[in-house]
């Protein structure tokens, strides 16, 4: 899973805590981190990017159905390339007119939100926007996606 604010929101990941049978691959990849064996962070964040099912939230989604998102480090896009499935959560406040308005949408308005999160967090200066994902039309490997769209201003 991506780290989400939407999916916080609906309760979903003290849903995830409270399951037995899950494997917590960005959990374990935390606490690698912390003892310094950033070897087996990446290795930890790999397999939790090619699990079998990953969930995400979105920067936009357009009218015409184009998905996109964007991250600094990779774990959020890395999923969506890598899980055997995608599931996006999304509120209906992400739903805009065109790519135009995805893209100033997550820099004019989410970039400064998710900077201000990341400086509390993870005691860095800011994010920034180094990876983007631009989901049109349907995937060539097959339907691997689901997207589910929530009628309420979920995230940022």
């Amino acid at each position: 899973m991506a780290t989400s604010l939407t999916l916080q929101q609906i309760g979903f990941i003290e849903y995830l805590k409270k399951r037995e049978n899950l494997i917590n691959y960005k959990g374990q990849a935390a606490a690698a981190a912390e003892k310094g064996d950033m070897a087996l962070q990446g290795e930890l964040l790999a397999k939790g990017l090619g699990a079998d099912v990953f969930l995400s939230s979105v920067s936009a989604v357009t009218e015409e159905g184009d998905i996109f998102a964007a991250d600094l480090s990779g774990t959020r896009v890395g999923g969506w390339f890598a899980a055997k499935h995608l599931v996006v959560v999304l509120g209906s406040n992400k739903i805009v007119a065109n790519e135009a308005a995805a893209e100033k949408r997550l820099n004019d308005y989410q970039l400064k939100l998710e900077s201000a999160r990341v400086r509390v967090a993870y005691k860095v200066p800011a994010s920034a926007v180094i990876n983007k994902v631009a989901v049109r039309a349907a995937n060539p490997f097959g339907p691997r996606t689901t997207v589910v769209i929530v009628k309420k201003s979920l995230g940022f």
